[in-house]
């Protein structure tokens, strides 16, 4: 809808799931998703032929592979984790499921099985975002009048829990994880103008709080006041 307000703008979806991408992007957005046989984000004939220069530049430096044997481990000591379900269940099946977890512990090198893996994990998400940087980057997002859109779905947490369930330690930990990584990426877009300090002539007193307040009651009694006067009797 916005594309067909202002031809200029741009729409942009990435997720680690198709449908996290695509149902944001729309038709006529661009959806980018994350390739779990290659390790790469990557988009569909309907939106483009090819990869703009950026995406082609990010897969190229194939970041997923800086997570092979990469340590997947819990970020607060064992005690916060009490009122979670403890790792290992006999019912987690195969493979089971503890922290700490090395990504790819089991191949010989980064393959289809471990950049599967990573999605059941937070390394997906932070390269959801690495990706998202490249896209406001590369789209320079944000750099003129038309309005843009970049939706980030990020979805490792519903990997985990589905793997592992959602009271698992693994999930919980994932959680705090995936805070971390945002806290991260939201410092990255915050304008150094913005990310300093009000001077304390600027910061709003107690007494001017008060004022405002009493000015706002006080136009609303006197409009009140007009419309009774209005008011057919």
């Amino acid at each position: 809808m916005l594309r067909r307000v202002d031809p200029k703008s741009k729409v942009i979806g990435i997720s680690g799931k198709d449908r996290g991408a695509i149902l944001p992007a729309g038709r006529a957005g661009t959806a980018y998703m994350y390739m779990d046989e290659t390790g790469e984000f990557a988009s569909s004939s309907h939106y483009m032929q090819r990869h703009p220069a950026w995406a082609e530049a990010f897969n190229r430096a194939r970041p997923a592979d800086r997570y092979f044997k990469a340590e997947w481990k819990p970020l607060l000591p064992e005690p916060a984790y009490a009122a979670s379900v403890p790792d290992n269940q006999p019912w987690y099946g195969a493979g089971g499921g503890k922290l700490p977890m090395t990504m790819g512990a089991a191949d010989a090198s980064p393959g289809q099985p471990f950049y599967a893996a990573l999605l059941r994990s937070p390394f997906v998400d932070a390269l959801t975002l690495d990706f998202a940087r490249a896209a406001i980057a590369g789209e320079e997002l944000g750099r003129d009048d038309a309005p843009d859109i970049l939706s980030v779905s990020l979805s490792g947490h519903d990997y985990v829990n589905h793997r592992w369930s959602a009271e698992s330690r693994l999930s919980h930990d994932h959680l705090l994880q995936l805070d971390r990584l945002l806290e991260a990426f939201f410092k990255d877009r915050t304008p150094p103008s913005a990310a300093t300090t009000t001077s304390p002539c600027c910061r709003p007193t107690m007494a001017s709080c008060r004022r405002r307040r009493s000015a706002a009651r006080a136009a609303s009694t006197r409009a009140a006041s007009r419309r009774s006067r209005c008011w057919p009797r």
